[in-house]
């Protein structure tokens, strides 16, 4: 035991270093991280006392012995998180399956990836590993088309076999080998090599065998080839497919030991032994098994929810572990707190599909649910914004408006009870709030979606908790999603959100104290006569100027007079051709008033007028670090320099160089430093204000450069003078002042060359 725990401990420094080693070549501006779940398990495997877990939010490595987790993600090396299969190779090779056809090979004990691409960018419509094969040399692969034949040694694909005798090519869902015959089930049946058959991609090398149902998989055990499904458990005498009696009914086989196999029956599992006795083990699963493994000896599953599940005898009851992380891999809205805090709603759109909502503090996530929050009415939590004092308001499908404190504690869920929100005609108790908005007074503002109750569509909270309702002018003006204050204090409502479009008809906005123009009692809107480039709202964002930038269905409108959106002029639209009439998600505005587009397509990042494209973010031209191209939230950590992009398949995170400005120089401070121009592109000097300009001085005080900082609170040296010459090693003052002189900062620089 002892020199196993010794070769994991190594194992676990070789992973460590390979990741430190990626990380360090995207050093800097520009790191990307990647957060998401990895509770749903599409297959497990074992190494030593160790098991590998292919996930829909990636892979990890947990070792029994310490409780361990090892992480990976598109951002540590996989195509994409998005895994289907998995398998472990004689030379210790993790093999990845993947929905897209993708399939990686990680070496740990070398910290190498290998990629294969064949099946990804083949021509096929159905690309999906749907399991794995290892015999000898060889590693079969089942797809969505058929089975292909893959050379390890070689690495190479040898052969493929789709043509079972069917009309059409269908997926396989397992496939084993056992004496030099391949044995496939299929949706049609399960296909069986003829003994004599030389060239498998004819049609008649193949058997295909009719049985009760649909056999989902195959294993080798005691000897025989057998197939657990729809009716039951089956073996193979080499001509047919016999029942055991003492498994008739459906089943799944979940792994094996050399004397047990494991085999599930609705939310139940058991063991059939090598005697023919079944045995159930344990009580009711907590969550559906997908996958089983044997590793030193302990029977380990995968499950669909909870991770793995093992069962403690000792304590009567099954114990699951995940490494930690978010609920669910969707990030329907995003925010960012005062402390640095992460957090996000999973979604609900629509009612049944939301799995709460989440936060992340730097080192660990915390999971909110109708499990864990006494009082939440249910899980379809769609949005989240923050308020004063760091408190936390979540808008729920019919569950009313939850607000958390700084501490993160529930201080009560408003609803039709309390201050008496009202729901939904059918059911005046389905409370849907908007996302909220907060006044500069620190007013929370908050529409009802559908209120039945037309005078009291929008309300108000004063700092005093007390509640104010404000009726609608027309009777289609209660279908609003959410909405933003601009500095006049007009409110501005969005009326749809990334999957949910209820009405597109106006642009609604609101202002009971200023007679902005076009409005009446305080009313007013907007349509497509008026210039807009559609009335379909999922978003509005005031910029630093005041501007108003609004995405749409068709593209962006900006409205620069907010006071008068309706004069000449106010309206225009942005015609770059990046985001031209595409759908926008969501926008955000960094400390530069550079303008985040999150889209289906990636991320655009606009100039502030929008005339001008300064980047772009895929998950091609990251090179598979975004987690997703549909972006459907955006926020900024804007102390770190961390813009975070939220997708239906987890969070991606990346440094950027805009951060909020300091309104001082005491936080001033150099990184890298020293700082090897060698080795790094430039030296970032951080903590700065608004406006600011840099001297670079040798320590004598002779100048070597002057510049403006490039702003949001940074500014970059690349180690070279004012003609552009490098600078000699040595210790280097950065002197920063702002534009009237009033505020000024020093932070040394060592330059080293080698």
């Amino acid at each position: 035991m002892a020199n196993r725990q010794g070769l994991m401990k190594r194992l676990l420094m070789i992973l460590a270093a390979a990741g430190m080693a990626y990380t360090s070549a995207h050093s800097g501006i520009g790191d990307w991280k990647n957060y998401t779940a990895m509770n749903s398990l599409m297959g497990v495997a074992s190494s030593h006392d160790s098991v590998w877990a292919a996930t829909s939010g990636g892979a990890f490595l947990y070792i029994l012995h310490d409780s361990a987790f090892v992480r990976f993600t598109n951002s540590e090396g996989l195509t994409t998180n998005a895994l289907t299969a998995i398998a472990i190779d004689r030379a210790g090779s993790i093999w990845f399956g993947q929905s897209d056809g993708s399939i990686d090979v990680f070496t740990p004990a070398a910290g190498r990836w290998r990629y294969i691409r064949d099946i990804a960018v083949s021509d096929k419509s159905q690309k999906s590993i749907t399991s794995f094969f290892l015999a000898g040399d060889s590693m079969y692969i089942a797809t969505s088309f058929g089975v292909s034949l893959f050379s390890i040694s070689r690495f190479e694909f040898i052969d493929t076999y789709g043509n079972f005798g069917t009309s059409m090519p269908p997926p396989v869902l397992s496939v084993v080998r056992f004496k030099d015959r391949v044995y496939a089930a299929t949706a049609n049946g399960i296909a069986v090599s003829k003994a004599s058959a030389v060239n498998l991609a004819a049609p008649d090398s193949w058997y295909t065998y009719q049985l009760p149902g649909v056999i989902s998989t195959l294993t080798i055990f005691n000897g025989q080839v057998l197939g657990g499904g729809d009716g039951g458990l089956f073996t193979f005498d080499g001509a047919s497919w016999l029942p055991i009696a003492a498994v008739s009914q459906p089943v799944a086989l979940r792994g094996q030991s050399d004397a047990l196999l494991y085999f599930t029956r609705y939310h139940y599992l058991y063991s059939y032994a090598l005697s023919g006795a079944v045995q159930q083990i344990g009580s009711l699963v907590p969550s559906s098994v997908t996958s089983g493994t044997v590793a030193a000896g302990i029977p380990v599953f995968g499950t669909d929810s909870l991770g793995l599940a093992q069962w403690k005898a000792a304590a009567g009851a099954w114990v699951t572990s995940a490494p930690n992380g978010p609920a669910s891999n969707s990030f329907a809205s995003i925010a960012v707190g005062s402390d640095g805090a992460i957090w996000a709603a999973s979604g609900g759109l629509g009612g049944g599909n939301g799995s709460g909502f989440y936060s992340f503090n730097g080192s660990s996530w915390s999971n909110y649910s109708t499990s864990t929050l006494p009082g939440l009415r249910n899980n379809d939590c769609y949005a989240i914004a923050m308020g004063p004092n760091n408190s936390k308001w979540v808008s729920t499908w019919g569950g009313g408006l939850v607000l958390l404190n700084e501490a993160n504690r529930l201080v009560r869920i408003f609803d039709d009870v309390s201050p008496g929100l009202v729901g939904v005609n059918d059911n005046v108790h389905f409370v849907v709030p908007s996302v909220v908005a907060v006044a500069r007074d620190g007013n929370i503002w908050v529409s009802i979606f559908r209120s039945a109750n037309l005078s009291k569509v929008v309300w108000k909270m004063n700092p005093d908790s007390t509640w104010v309702a404000f009726p609608a002018a027309q009777g289609d003006y209660n279908r609003m999603l959410g909405l933003t204050i601009d500095r006049n204090d007009t409110k501005w409502f969005i009326n749809q959100l990334s999957g949910f479009q209820p009405d597109g008809r106006r642009i609604v906005y609101l202002n009971e104290k200023l007679a902005v123009a076009g409005t009446s009692d305080g009313w007013g809107s907007l349509t497509v006569a008026d210039g807009v480039t559609s009335t379909g709202v999922s978003c509005v964002v005031e910029d630093r100027e005041g501007q108003l930038w609004l995405g749409t269905s068709v593209g962006i409108t900006v409205i620069s007079d907010p006071l008068r959106p309706l004069a000449q002029n106010s309206i225009s639209k942005i015609f770059l051709g990046a985001v031209r009439d595409q759908t926008i998600n969501c926008i955000a505005v960094d400390a530069l008033n550079n303008k985040w587009i999150g889209t289906s397509r990636g991320v655009f990042l606009l100039s502030p007028d929008g005339t001008s494209l300064l980047d772009q973010y895929t998950v091609a031209n990251s090179n598979g670090k975004l987690v997703d191209d549909n972006i459907i939230s955006i926020a900024f950590d804007t102390k770190k320099g961390v813009a975070y992009f939220g997708t239906s398949k987890g969070l991606s995170s990346v440094g950027i160089t805009t951060i909020a400005p300091a309104p001082d120089y005491s936080g001033m401070s150099a990184a890298p430093n020293p700082f090897h121009p060698a080795e790094q592109p430039y030296v970032m000097l951080q903590g700065l204000a608004d406006g600011t300009t840099i001297k670079i001085i040798t320590i004598s005080g002779k100048l070597v450069k002057q510049f403006a900082a490039q702003g949001g609170g940074r500014a970059f040296w690349d180690g070279k003078t004012e003609m552009g010459e490098p600078v000699a090693s040595g210790i280097y003052i950065a002197v920063a002042y702002s534009d009237n002189g009033s505020k000024i900062g020093t932070t040394k620089v060592a330059v080293i060359r080698r």
